[in-house]
């Protein structure tokens, strides 16, 4: 078998992937060129939208938005999908579309990480956004959509300081359920955490500062903070971030079984660490070697697969 250059994969394989838009621009794109010119490998897009899709050896579906949808579209790439990876039951999906459902709404990832015992800031799932179902809510707490990724309104936020701010007039998400999770002191800072095969990249980036009581909720959009930066976007060490972040990133890669995914993370006064968001597939922007991890980790699977 002829193997491509630096590279276990033999070069006849071919790596499809499927993803919205936005990610393709941040990442496939790149991804094509590289591994075409560095490895001699052929990487095509699978649109789901048609069916009767070639066949490839290596598939990377990242397209939660559509499994959790409910509109014509979302439905015929699903059932494109189904038809597809039944009939080329050969291929080695990166990720098995099953194994999804953990992560799918914001409830169900919450109970996830509460079933692998990582710490996360109390929450509750409820239905509307009245007095009645928020009492016995430690203040302030942060107001989410219940949907995980994929839609627009999942970014849309609010928080809260009191009871008596509720029900709130402009929230963008008008209809329930919502997320509603407790607000930790984290000293302006988050951990964005970026998964990528055996590699785990760590960005510390400003956040909001401890807060005092307010008399409004503040509304927010999670990709564009209404703060101040001071930090900017600084880079930890592979070895401060695995020790650091290591043995939360080992149990969310052994219970999801999923190689590329990305967690936001705080550390309270005490040194506590929370997980307050999950990333399903993240651009892995600033990441300076991330097409060379990007293959090194399809090779690693491929290579279990042929082993196993």
């Amino acid at each position: 078998q002829n193997m491509s250059p630096s590279t276990t994969l033999p070069q006849h394989v071919t790596i499809g992937f499927s993803c919205r838009p936005k990610k393709k621009i941040e990442l496939f794109n790149d991804f094509v060129v590289y591994c075409k010119e560095h490895h001699g490998i052929k990487v095509i897009e699978l649109d789901l939208e048609k069916d009767n899709l070639p066949p490839v050896d290596i598939y990377l579906c990242k397209v939660t938005d559509d499994l959790n949808s409910t509109d014509e579209t979302a439905e015929r790439k699903r059932l494109h999908l189904r038809d597809y990876l039944e009939k080329h039951p050969n291929i080695l999906c990166m990720e098995p579309i099953e194994k999804l459902e953990p992560i799918l709404t914001r409830e169900r990832m919450c109970e996830t990480f509460r079933e692998i015992g990582i710490g996360q800031p109390e929450w509750r799932v409820v239905q509307s956004l009245d007095e009645e179902e928020l009492t016995n809510v430690t203040y302030p707490v942060v107001v989410k959509a219940q949907a995980a990724c994929g839609t627009e309104e999942s970014h849309h936020m609010a928080l809260v300081f009191n009871k008596d701010q509720f029900p709130l007039k402009s929230f963008i998400n008008s209809e329930g359920p919502y997320l509603v999770q407790q607000f930790v002191n984290h000293d302006a800072k988050v951990y964005k955490i970026y998964v990528l095969g055996e590699y785990i990249i760590a960005q510390i980036r400003d956040s909001f500062p401890n807060f005092e009581p307010q008399d409004q909720p503040l509304y927010f959009h999670s990709q564009k903070l209404p703060i101040k930066e001071v930090i900017g976007k600084h880079h930890m060490s592979q070895d401060e971030a695995k020790k650091m972040f290591g043995t939360a990133v080992t149990k969310m890669r052994q219970r999801l079984k999923m190689d590329l995914f990305g967690i936001d993370i705080i550390i309270d006064a005490k040194g506590k660490q929370f997980v307050i968001d999950f990333n399903f597939f993240p651009g892995y922007y600033g990441v300076e070697k991330r097409m060379a991890w990007l293959i090194e980790t399809i090779e690693r699977r491929y290579g279990e697969l042929k082993e196993g």
